[in-house]
């Protein structure tokens, strides 16, 4: 559980490296998702783990993975859309 809390840190102050260039470029977008996303499983990870130890509810741990891993692959279906239209050539979202 330290572990996770570390983890929580070091991927939480992560992210704000790539925040100036996530909206021109789809690599950096995909490394600022990527950063934010481990920082909330490391954050699950220590609610589900705190939560089991205090009450004993060894089920929380796969429910929690679910709920994280509906919310990654929510918040990174653009960045799959947006990378799927740029091998197909596709014209870019900002152009007409």
């Amino acid at each position: 559980m330290v572990v996770a809390a570390v983890g929580i840190v070091i991927n939480g102050v992560t992210p704000f490296l790539f925040m100036s260039g996530r909206k021109n470029d789809l690599n950096i977008k995909g490394a600022f998702m990527h950063m934010a996303s481990d920082a909330i499983i490391a954050l699950g990870e220590v609610i589900a783990g705190a939560v089991i130890l205090w009450t004993g509810w060894i089920w929380l741990d796969p429910a929690i993975s679910l709920v994280v891993s509906v919310f990654i692959v929510i918040g990174t279906w653009g960045l799959l859309r947006d990378s799927a239209n740029l091998a197909l050539d596709a014209v870019p979202a900002g152009l007409h």
